[in-house]
């Protein structure tokens, strides 16, 4: 859960960023369970 929250301040910040920042949550998500 605590995951999920940093995932999303991150893509919040990463706004700007657009597509690019929600392709980085995703390799985070795949690092993180790794």
């Amino acid at each position: 859960m605590e995951v999920g929250l940093v995932n999303q301040g991150t893509m919040a910040a990463m706004g700007a960023e657009g597509m690019q920042g929600l392709s980085g949550a995703m390799e985070w998500k795949a690092a993180i369970r790794d």
